[in-house]
C-alpha cells in the first residue's frame, strides 16, 4: 500500500528543487496520484483524491492544505513537476481493499440515465452502507455505458460485431484478447454514393474478474439514501409522489456494479470514406497495418498500465503488476431497489414507473389514447386531426406487480385498446386491423389503488370506442349512444 506522496518542483533557471510530502493512509495507485499535477485547485490532501477522474476517496489522508502555488511557479516557465509515490508492497493476489478500490475506480454505479450533450455526470453520492466490498462509486463512464446499455454509438465502430479481420497483434500472454475488427457502412445522398469503412484495433489484457455477488446479501442502503427513498412514497398526492420518487432515483441513480473485469486495454478506430473504385478489402488491410502502428503509440486511448509508456512493449510490461490494472469492462449491474425489502421495492417501482394515459378526440368524434400528450404524434385518420382531452388515468411503463401489456390496434378509423392477446390477434388476423404496439401496462384484475377502465363502443354506422374511469364520463358516453363493453376487464391507477 502507498504510504506517502512526494511532489517535487524543479527549476532549471535557479537550479533549486522543492519537495512537498503528503502522508497517505489508504490505497491508491501511481496513475491516480499523477493526476495531482494536472489539477488547478488542490484544496487539501483529501480533495486531492476526490476530484477529477481519479474517483478515489481517501478519508484518512492528513489534512494538509495545498494549493497550486505551492508546487507551481507561473513566473518560472522552466519549472516542471514530478509526482512520485511509494510502490505497493508485493503480495500474492489482491486483498479485499484492493478489490474494493478497483471497483470504485470503475466509475460505474448508480445512474444509467442519459448523460446528455455534456457527457456523463460524475458524482460520489453514496447509496450503500459500509460493508465489505460495498464502497462502490456513484456514476458511470462512457465505456461502461456502452458495455451495459449497448448504445447507438457502437454503430460507428467495430463493436458492430461484424467479425474480426484476418490480422492480429502478437500476444505474449495467455490472458490477452487481441485482434483487429473491421466493419463497413454505406450511405447515399441524391446521386452520390459513399462507403465508410471503420477498423478498430483492441488489445485487451483481462486477467481477473472482481465480483460482489457473494456480498450482495450483506449490502444495505446507506442511511441517508434509505431515508430519502422512504420519504418519497409518503407524499400524499399521486402525481407529486411519482415525480418525487423519479427525482430521487435520478439523483442517486438506479444501478450499482456487481462485477467487473480488470486488466489493461488499448484501442483505436480508423475511419475512411471510400469511392466506388476503391477495394474495401485492400483498404481494410492497409488500415489494419496503420492501426497496429497506432496501438503502439502513447497517444492511443488506454486503460490500465503505464498509459504514458513510449512503446507498446513497455505498456504490456507494466501490466505485469496487478496494482497497475484498471477496469476494462463492467460485467454485471444490480438495481438499487434490490437493497430494500420486496414490499418496499414494489411500492417504489410502482410509483417510479407510472405515467399519465391521455385521451384524444378527433374532429370526426372518434377516440384514441396515448402516454404521449402530443396529439400530432398520433396517426391522422383520413386527415382528421386529434385534440388532447386530458388524462383518463395513470398506467405503468413496465410490467410490474402482475401488470400486462395494453395493446393498440386500429384500421385507420377505429382505435381499439385491449389487454387480451386473443382479442388483439382476432382484430389483426380477421378484421384487417393493424397492430400498433404496446401502449402501456395495465392490470387485468383489481389491485389496491386501481380503478376500472371502462370501454364503450358505438356501431355499426359510426365505429368507435371510448374509454373512461369516472361515473360521470361513463354516463356521458352512454347518453351519447355508446354501449358498455361488460367483457372488458382492465384496471388502471386514478388520473
Amino acid at each position: 500500500m502507498l504510504s506517502s506522496l512526494t511532489i517535487t518542483k524543479h527549476s532549471a533557471s535557479s537550479g533549486k528543487s522543492q519537495t512537498i510530502t503528503v502522508k497517505i493512509e489508504a490505497d491508491a495507485t501511481l496513475s491516480a496520484l499523477r493526476a495531482v499535477a494536472q489539477e488547478e485547485d488542490i484544496m487539501s490532501a483529501r480533495d486531492l483524491f476526490n476530484i477529477g477522474h481519479s474517483g478515489i476517496s481517501l478519508p484518512k489522508a492528513r489534512e494538509e492544505r495545498l494549493t497550486w502555488a505551492d508546487i507551481q511557479d507561473p513566473k518560472d516557465k522552466s519549472v516542471h513537476i514530478e509526482v512520485e509515490a511509494k510502490e505497493f508492497s508485493p503480495s500474492e493476489g489482491l486483498t479485499d481493499s484492493e478489490k474494493r478500490y478497483l471497483l470504485e475506480k470503475s466509475r460505474i454505479g448508480f445512474g444509467f440515465d442519459s448523460a446528455g450533450e455534456g457527457g456523463p455526470k460524475y458524482s460520489n453520492r453514496r447509496v450503500v452502507a459500509d460493508v465489505p466490498l460495498s464502497l462502490i462509486c456513484f456514476a458511470y463512464n462512457d465505456e461502461g455505458q456502452r458495455d451495459i446499455v449497448a448504445t447507438e454509438s457502437s454503430r460507428k465502430s467495430a463493436y458492430l460485431r461484424a467479425g474480426w479481420a484476418d490480422v492480429s497483434l502478437a500476444a505474449k500472454t495467455p490472458w490477452a484478447d487481441v485482434g483487429v475488427q473491421a466493419s463497413s457502412s454505406h450511405s447515399s445522398e441524391t446521386s452520390q454514393f459513399q462507403k465508410r469503412t471503420y477498423v478498430t484495433g483492441r488489445y485487451n489484457f483481462a486477467y481477473a474478474t472482481i465480483s460482489t455477488k457473494d456480498y450482495v446479501a450483506q449490502l444495505k442502503p446507506h442511511p441517508e439514501f434509505e431515508k430519502t427513498i422512504m420519504d418519497a412514497p409518503a407524499v400524499s398526492n399521486e402525481a407529486d409522489r411519482t415525480k418525487e420518487i423519479q427525482n430521487v432515483l435520478k439523483w442517486y441513480g438506479s444501478m450499482f456494479v456487481a462485477s467487473v473485469e480488470v486488466g489493461g486495454m488499448k484501442h483505436s478506430t480508423i475511419e475512411r470514406i471510400l469511392d466506388e473504385k476503391t477495394s474495401e478489402t485492400s483498404a481494410k488491410k492497409e488500415m489494419s497495418v496503420e492501426l497496429n502502428k497506432q496501438l503502439g503509440s502513447a497517444e492511443v486511448e488506454a486503460k490500465g498500465g503505464a498509459i504514458e509508456a513510449p512503446s507498446f512493449a513497455k505498456w504490456k510490461e507494466s501490466l505485469s503488476s496487478p496494482r497497475s490494472w484498471d477496469v476494462t469492462r463492467v460485467l454485471e449491474v444490480r438495481s438499487v431497489l434490490s437493497l430494500f425489502k420486496k414490499e418496499v421495492q414494489t411500492k417504489i417501482a410502482l410509483a417510479a414507473f407510472k405515467t399519465p394515459l391521455y385521451r384524444f378526440k378527433n374532429s370526426a368524434g372518434r377516440h384514441c389514447m396515448s402516454t404521449d400528450p402530443d396529439p400530432f404524434k398520433l396517426a391522422a385518420d383520413y386527415d382528421e386531426e386529434w385534440a388532447n382531452y386530458g388524462t383518463v388515468g395513470t398506467v405503468l411503463t413496465v410490467p410490474l406487480d402482475g401488470a400486462v401489456p395494453f395493446y393498440h390496434v386500429h384500421d385507420h378509423i377505429r382505435h381499439v385498446f385491449t389487454n387480451d392477446l386473443a382479442e388483439r390477434d382476432n382484430h389483426t388476423n380477421s378484421k384487417g386491423f393493424r397492430y400498433d404496439g404496446i401502449a402501456c401496462y395495465v392490470h387485468s384484475t383489481q389491485k389496491p389503488g386501481t380503478v376500472r377502465l371502462n370501454r364503450t363502443w358505438w356501431g355499426p354506422f359510426f365505429y368507435d370506442n371510448a374509454y373512461s374511469t369516472t361515473k360521470e364520463d361513463l354516463e356521458a358516453h352512454k347518453q351519447a349512444g355508446y354501449g358498455v363493453d361488460d367483457y372488458f376487464h382492465c384496471y388502471v391507477y386514478p388520473a
